[in-house]
């Protein structure tokens, strides 16, 4: 008699990270507030990773009360990160503190403009590789540009816990180049933040 659930493959917990804990010093205020299409910015784009994830944490700062209460109706985990001012590498290490996750898909709560089918085709990418990181190919000859978010494997997540100051996961990244599968999209939500007021357009532009 053949054991035909040997050969099935574990199921892995996949879930996101979203960087929410930056001060919107070039926005001018609190961009993650800001509304738009009668939501705020932080739940247009939670909203959007609602519809790929079922584990989502939020890293936000220790004051951040209102913003906590835009997020509770999704259900998230919020994770405070005490020491946010120092950079995003320190919400990063915030973000992977005690994760028990198979992978971890880091993204930053400024991007509404995503698309879900995006995140849920990096999911289906998970295979052999370590990190999957999205690149948009123009059609013209500018350069990739490399977006969010980054997937990482659990084998990196004790590196991401020791992450400081403003560089993020880049220097993880660069001494990984050999685990990083880059998957192009045509997806321009992939790098559009919001970082300045002039950086917002209508939700429903065709060019999104």
């Amino acid at each position: 008699m053949s054991n035909s659930a040997s050969s099935t493959p574990p199921v892995q917990t996949i879930g996101a990270i979203l960087l929410g804990a930056g001060f919107s010093r070039r926005f001018g205020s609190d961009k993650r507030l800001h509304i738009l299409n009668g939501e705020t910015i932080a739940e247009q784009t939670l909203k959007i990773y609602r519809e790929a994830f079922t584990h989502i944490r939020v890293i936000t700062r220790p004051d951040d009360h209102m913003l906590n209460q835009h997020l509770d109706r999704f259900k998230v985990e919020i994770i405070t990160a005490p020491d946010a001012s120092g950079g995003m590498g320190y919400s990063l290490a915030a973000g992977f503190k005690n994760l028990d996750w198979d992978w971890a898909f880091v993204g930053l709560l400024d991007m509404p403009y995503l698309r879900v089918e995006t995140l849920k085709s990096m999911i289906c990418s998970i295979g052999t590789t370590g990190i999957i990181r999205p690149y948009h190919q123009p059609a013209n000859a500018d350069p990739i540009t490399f977006g969010h978010p980054i997937g990482w494997h659990r084998r990196y997540f004790a590196q991401l816990r020791l992450s400081q100051g403003d560089q993020g996961g880049r220097p993880l990244l660069e001494r990984h180049q050999q685990d990083v599968l880059n998957l192009p999209f045509e997806d321009t939500g992939l790098f559009n933040d919001i970082d300045r007021p002039t950086d917002i357009r209508a939700f429903d532009d065709p060019s999104a």
